[in-house]
């Protein structure tokens, strides 16, 4: 008799040992300062051959643009009008906005090859560097995103 109880009390024990996965497919997120930041909302966008990831929370977007993409690539911010980033963030009401020019920002983002590409989606990875456009955060001259990665984003047309 011991015996069926230790036993049904032993698969009473591993049944409620049950551990839940959630999937982060699709995922696009990086650190923002000291920062884990992940965006709930998550869209690639191709019109006339140019590229636009974007991804934003309650409070937060970022925008990463490439004109003219191609996989396999690394494209770097801050040198061409081609390559762009733009992050805002809403605090009560005022919008604060963070940008790459062809003069100013730096970093890359470097989009998978097709050999890594689920087709239908975008990946790749991207650092970031970012600076004021109008009102800036307080004591915030820049904001810098790094370790960034966007994966298996659905694109649309």
């Amino acid at each position: 008799m011991k015996k069926y109880i230790l036993i049904a009390l032993a698969a009473i024990a591993f049944a409620s040992c049950e551990e839940e996965i959630t999937s982060n497919t699709p995922a696009f997120q990086a650190t923002n300062g000291y920062s884990s930041w992940r965006a709930i909302d998550k869209t690639a966008t191709v019109t006339n051959g140019n590229l636009v990831v974007a991804g934003n929370d309650e409070a937060e977007k970022l925008e990463l643009k490439i004109n003219g993409y191609q996989l396999g690539q690394e494209y770097t911010f801050g040198t061409s009008a081609n390559v762009t980033a733009v992050y805002t963030k809403t605090i009560n009401d005022t919008v604060y906005t963070y940008k790459t020019s062809a003069t100013q920002g730096s970093g890359f983002v470097k989009l998978n090859p097709v050999a890594h590409q689920v087709p239908g989606t975008i990946s790749g990875t991207f650092l970031v560097e970012l600076f004021p456009e109008g009102n800036m955060l307080p004591n915030t001259p820049k904001v810098h995103f790094n370790g960034g990665v966007f994966y298996q984003i659905p694109l649309t047309n």
